[in-house]
C-alpha cells in the first residue's frame, strides 16, 4: 500500500466515525462509505444497504448502483441481502451463473455492465446491520488484508452509536415534554382552585372533566387556563354556569 493509499484509508476511518451531532445525514454517510470502499479497495463501483430496525436505506457510488441496492431491498434478494442475513462475505465472480440466485439483481447488474460482486457485512460485534457490495466488470480480488471488513465494521459501529444517541435524544425530549405538561397542569390546578374556591384535587377534576367533554388534551386546556384567556373563563363557567 502506498503512502497516498494509507493517507486515504486513515482519513476514511476518521470520516466513518463521525456520526454524532444534529447534522448527521444518513444518505450522505452511506454514499461516502460506498465511494471510499470503491476507491480504497479498487472496485469499479460500490453500493451500501442498511436494514436496522425501522431504518431501510440504500446508497451507491452512482445512481445505477443505488438502483441496484434498492432492488435488493425491494425484492429481498441479492449479495448484500445475503451478506446482511448471514454475517459473512458473499462473492460471485460471474453473475451470469448464480445457480438461480438473485435473478432480478443479477440481470440488472449485468445490464449495468457488472459481472462480479463481493458483499461485505457491516458488523458491530454480533450485530449485522447491512452490507457493502463491491461491483466490477472483472473478478474482484479477495480482501486478503481485511480492509473492506474493517471499513464496513467501523461504519456499522458509527451507525449503531448514532442510533443509540438518537434514542437517547428522543427519550430526553419525551421526558422534557412530560415535565412541561406536568408543570402546566399543576399551575392550572392552582389557578382554578383559587377562582372556584375549591381544593386542588377538585380543581383537577374540573380541568379533566372539561377536557374530556370537549375531546381536548388536558395539557392544552391547562395552558389556556394558565394564560388567563377565554379558556380559563370557559372552564370556570362550565363548572359554575351563570344563573
Amino acid at each position: 500500500m502506498t503512502s497516498v493509499q494509507e493517507s486515504l484509508l486513515a482519513r476514511t476511518f476518521v470520516e466513518l466515525t463521525d456520526t454524532t451531532g444534529p447534522g448527521f445525514d444518513l444518505a450522505a454517510f452511506l454514499r461516502n462509505l460506498a465511494l471510499r470502499c470503491a476507491e480504497v479497495l479498487g472496485a469499479e463501483a460500490a453500493g451500501v444497504l442498511v436494514t436496522d430496525g425501522d431504518v431501510r436505506a440504500a446508497e451507491g457510488t452512482t445512481e445505477t448502483v443505488r438502483d441496484l441496492e434498492r432492488l435488493e431491498l425491494e425484492h429481498e434478494q441479492g449479495p448484500g441481502v445475503d451478506s446482511r442475513a448471514s454475517g459473512d462475505a458473499v462473492r460471485c465472480d460471474d453473475l451470469a451463473h448464480t445457480d438461480g440466485n438473485w435473478p432480478d439483481f443479477a440481470a440488472a447488474a449485468i445490464e449495468a455492465g457488472f459481472t462480479a460482486v463481493l458483499a461485505i457485512p457491516m458488523r458491530q460485534r454480533d450485530e449485522v446491520i447491512g452490507a457493502v457490495t463491491l461491483l466490477s466488470a472483472h473478478a474482484i480480488a479477495a480482501d486478503e488484508s481485511g480492509i473492506g471488513h474493517a471499513l464496513a465494521g467501523v461504519a456499522a459501529s458509527g451507525l449503531v452509536h448514532q442510533r443509540v444517541q438518537r434514542r437517547q435524544e428522543t427519550l430526553v425530549d419525551q421526558l422534557q415534554m412530560a415535565l412541561t405538561s406536568r408543570i402546566a397542569i399543576e399551575q392550572a390546578k392552582g389557578v382554578l382552585a383559587e377562582r372556584l374556591g375549591v381544593d386542588v384535587g377538585e380543581a383537577f377534576s374540573v380541568l379533566r372533566s372539561y377536557a374530556r367533554s370537549r375531546n381536548r388534551r388536558i395539557v392544552e386546556v391547562a395552558r389556556g387556563v394558565v394564560e388567563g384567556g377565554p379558556e380559563g373563563d370557559a372552564v370556570v363557567a362550565a363548572h359554575r354556569p351563570p344563573r
